[in-house]
């Protein structure tokens, strides 16, 4: 028999012997069907926000204190934001010179299995998502 059969039959057997029946959880989604789905879209949410709270904050570390390339700690993180799906993670990041966008989206490709392993260490979820970047160029001259 299912776990659900037999949450029923206890509850008809309650009800029989004068008990009061306790409605299920599963009972009251059948009344209140919003009740679930805005709570597992919030539940959703506040991950996808937790999750690119903690990848931004890894890269910004591994990008500023543990690269090889030195260069790459010139670059600033301004954020991160889950994509739909939750399998890839899109970090934002600013390159300080302009016209090196190919040069940079390179270095950024080299780095990319290191920063995902990393970042797999420190978040500890079962899979890792990857990583697009997004870059922006700065927009003050020599910054």
């Amino acid at each position: 028999m299912s776990l659900h059969h037999d949450r029923n039959r206890a509850r008809k057997h309650r009800a029989r012997r004068g008990g009061r029946a306790v409605p299920a959880a599963e009972d009251l989604d059948l009344y209140f069907p919003a009740r679930r789905e805005s709570s597992n879209d919030e539940q959703r949410e506040r991950k996808s926000i937790q999750l690119a709270a903690q990848i931004e904050e890894c890269v910004r570390e591994l990008l500023e204190r543990e690269t090889r390339d030195e260069s790459l700690q010139e670059l600033c993180v301004l954020g991160a934001h889950v994509l739909p799906g939750a399998s890839h993670v899109a970090v934002v990041l600013r390159f300080p010179r302009r016209g090196e966008l190919a040069l940079w989206r390179e270095k950024l490709e080299r780095a990319r299995g290191w920063l995902r392993t990393e970042i797999a260490r420190a978040i500890h979820r079962k899979r890792t998502p990857e990583l697009v970047f997004e870059l922006l160029e700065s927009s003050e001259e020599g910054a």
